[in-house]
């Protein structure tokens, strides 16, 4: 996916990271597929401990559950 400064995945990113890191993560990575035929849209988030350990699943449930705010919000509707 294109990063360029005004590009879709850039955008995620500055609206994302912030929200991560304050779950106690880092964001390494993100991944936007779009919806297509077959199936809905999929963002894939790819994290880091802040403290150095393993990411356990717990850890994705805390990012998942923590983002949900950000994600049912009017500015992430705007996206």
């Amino acid at each position: 996916m294109n990063k360029g400064p005004n590009s879709l995945a850039n955008r995620l990113e500055e609206m994302i990271a912030p929200e991560v890191r304050r779950l106690g993560f880092e964001l390494l990575d993100l991944e936007y597929l779009p919806r297509t035929n077959q199936g809905g849209a999929v963002l894939r988030l790819f994290i880091e401990s802040t403290l150095g350990k393993g990411i356990s699943f717990e850890d994705c449930v805390t990012v998942d559950h923590g983002l949900d705010p950000l994600f049912e919000s009017p500015s992430f509707e705007e996206i």
